[in-house]
């Protein structure tokens, strides 16, 4: 797994605070001009947007894509720390109340990112996620199906490992030797690994 370092998140989070903030602008200017909302109103309807949007955009887009258009551009792409759980909207939304904090701290909590050795900021720890790079062509699906590939390969090297162990056993019963195993034990035992192996190689496809 190959985490996203800091200067890259930093210009993917630009460009999605751009698009973000270009969108909730457009929106804002729209509805304060069409309905002559008071400065009271306009403040009202700009906290809205603002909270709305980056739900949407921070929540929402990740929850159904795995990223944001900005990390896409550089195919990063959000998973737990644990791979072995899904990427839900509960842990989404912590991970946009983790940006607020990182904020508050003056942009601590993305410095963070430049001295952790997974490359983890404070929104990452309060979450339990990390921003992973992955190569063209593998990205998009969801947050759901990413994590779900993940960690599958951890449970495809494990299943890899344990039929190797039982070709070995079956071919080979403990305290029998080699050359004492019967014809008809060894002929058994290599149908059955010639049989399964099929299986193995269709899942690690």
């Amino acid at each position: 797994m190959k985490y996203a370092g800091f200067w890259i998140r930093t210009l993917a989070h630009l460009i999605d605070f751009v698009i973000w903030n270009g969108v909730e602008f457009g929106l804002e200017s729209a509805i304060t001009k069409t309905f002559a909302l008071p400065a009271t109103g306009e403040q009202i309807v700009g906290v809205v947007l603002t909270l709305l949007i980056a739900y949407l955009y921070y929540v929402e887009l990740p929850m159904k894509f795995g990223t944001t258009p900005g990390k896409k551009l550089f195919h990063i792409y959000v998973v737990r720390l644990n791979q072995d759980q899904p990427v839900s909207r509960k842990v989404l939304l912590l991970r946009l109340i983790g940006y607020v904090f990182s904020y508050l701290a003056l942009g601590c909590g993305f410095l963070m990112v430049l001295f952790h050795p997974r490359k983890l900021g404070l929104h990452d720890l309060f979450s339990g996620t990390a921003s992973i790079r992955k190569p063209p062509g593998q990205g998009g699906g969801g947050a759901r199906k990413d994590q779900l590939s993940f960690s599958s390969q951890s449970s495809l090297e494990k299943m890899r490992s344990s039929f190797s162990f039982f070709q070995r056993s079956a071919r080979y019963p403990s305290g029998v030797s080699k050359h004492s195993c019967s014809r008809v034990q060894r002929s058994w035992c290599s149908r059955f690994t010639a049989a399964c192996r099929p299986s193995v190689r269709a899942i690690s496809r």
